[in-house]
């Protein structure tokens, strides 16, 4: 139920969802600051690309929402992590 990414990476889940339609999903994520930049990720669902680049705004845990139309059955849940900067 959980990722962690310590460098540059993707993780796959898979969802299976009722009917097509408009879906909310929603990403909690954190992450530490380095060189004054948030992480970002990169959210695919169902090969449908629903954020292309998002950066979290804190570094506590916090949710995102994202909205996006989607195909019923089994759809796999991507989650890349896009930006690798150190401390």
């Amino acid at each position: 139920n959980r990722f962690f990414f310590y460098a540059h990476g993707t993780a796959t889940g898979e969802v299976t969802l009722p009917a097509d339609g408009e879906y909310t999903i929603i990403v909690e994520a954190a992450c530490s600051e380095a060189l004054k930049e948030f992480a970002k990720f990169k959210l695919t669902v169902g090969g449908e690309v629903v954020a292309k680049e998002h950066a979290l705004t804190a570094e506590e845990p916090k949710k995102y929402t994202f909205t996006a139309k989607l195909k019923k059955g089994k759809q796999a849940v991507v989650v890349e992590f896009l930006n690798d900067a150190f401390k």
